[in-house]
């Protein structure tokens, strides 16, 4: 039983860190290609 919790456990935090880093990585994107963006017009 405590086996299957702690394992859930873990999981959520992965995937909640992966989700993090997505979203980190999209935001980096997005802020870097406006930046790019308005650097030309």
């Amino acid at each position: 039983m405590e086996r299957e919790v702690i394992k859930a456990i873990l999981f959520y935090k992965h995937s909640l860190l992966f989700e993090v880093r997505s979203i980190m990585k999209f935001s980096i994107t997005t802020s870097f290609y406006n930046g790019v963006f308005f650097s030309y017009v």
